[in-house]
């Protein structure tokens, strides 16, 4: 009977264990990261989750940047700290993040113009005084965006959108706005005073 029982009380523990390593996955936008945590806000509603992400696997975390979409797997029970076991960014939003310029049209080299895409869906144009660059997002496919403009000139103003792909063209990204001839290349980003390698 105490083998039994002893048998009995190990097969409950292994169950609990069972369901404890439950895989589960968190979908939703990167509100925070640090070199050992993440914080998540929930795909619907405002609810956020802290992981740890110390040893997760980061080969697909992208830069993990504030605004990113982001898929998070763990093991175990929803708590209000979990361990993360992978993390996966959306790599087109890390491609888009940064300026884009080109030459200005019968301008000297010195005069580029562009946009600057932010981190949370907010775009500024660069040097452009007819166009006015406000908003961008992913449009779904692989390094495709879509930017919010503002038209100005000729007495008329009208908001609208460009539909714009992210490639890689002699090893410079290169942002071209469909339909038409305008394209910008990637600046260099100015190092950044602490980063976090991931």
């Amino acid at each position: 009977m105490k083998k039994f029982l002893t048998v009995l009380a190990v097969a409950v523990i292994a169950c609990v264990s069972c369901k404890n390593a439950t895989p589960g996955e968190y979908t939703g936008w990167v509100v925070k990261s640090g070199n050992d945590t993440l914080v998540v806000k929930a795909l619907l509603g405002d609810s956020t989750q802290t992981f740890i992400i110390a040893k997760a696997d980061l080969n697909d975390a992208n830069g993990m940047i504030e605004g990113s979409p982001v898929v998070v797997d763990y093991v175990g029970k929803v708590k209000p700290v979990i361990k993360a076991t992978k993390v996966a960014c959306d790599p087109t939003y890390a491609k888009a993040i940064g300026s884009w310029t080109h030459v200005a049209a019968g301008m000297p080299d010195s005069l580029k113009e562009g946009v600057e895409i932010m981190v949370g869906g907010t775009a500024k144009s660069i040097n452009m005084a007819t166009l006015e660059y406000s908003k961008w997002e992913l449009a779904g496919p692989a390094d495709k965006i879509i930017l919010h403009v503002k038209s100005i000139g000729n007495g008329v103003q009208f908001d609208t959108t460009e539909n714009a792909t992210i490639s890689e063209v002699n090893g410079q990204l290169v942002l071209a706005i469909d339909g038409t001839q305008e394209n910008y290349t990637k600046e260099a980003a100015a190092p950044a005073a602490e980063s976090v390698a991931k």
